[in-house]
């Protein structure tokens, strides 16, 4: 890639990044949210979402695309109570993962109701490195 290219992508990241709390405030306007926990590890990035009561099976669709990990949840009620505080229907969630993460090592587990997506990253590069000058 040459320079432009990279100042664009530093762009467009940064444009993400701002956009991130209206996207956060709509989806908490809709009341159909997925809430996430992000954080990293040496080695690794993960992403752990709260999700009781849902088939990880039949219920959970995880894809990944440029960059994007994408969570795609369907609670269905099959007992309908009145006065339930409980979300039924369609969620969706899509979380950025970093510029370095390997997309071939995604896992997922799901455990007492929480999926977590893990994915191996590579080591970030040194922020400044030495440059030898050649005299002519």
């Amino acid at each position: 890639m040459t320079g432009l290219d990279d100042d664009m992508v530093a762009v467009l990241d940064r444009l993400r990044a701002g956009l991130l709390p209206l996207e956060r405030a709509l989806r908490g306007i809709a009341g159909r949210d997925i809430t996430i926990e992000e954080y990293a590890e040496p080695g690794r990035y993960v992403v752990q979402a709260e999700l009781p009561g849902v088939d990880p099976g039949q219920d959970v669709s995880l894809s990944v695309f440029d960059g994007e990990l994408k969570i795609d949840v369907k609670r269905v009620d099959w007992h309908r109570h009145g006065g339930s505080e409980f979300r039924y229907g369609t969620f969706s969630r899509t979380v950025t993962l970093p510029r370095r993460a390997a997309e071939e090592t995604l896992s997922a587990t799901y455990e007492r109701g929480v999926l977590e997506v893990s994915v191996q990253v590579a080591p970030l590069p040194p922020i400044s490195r030495s440059l030898p000058i050649r005299a002519r």
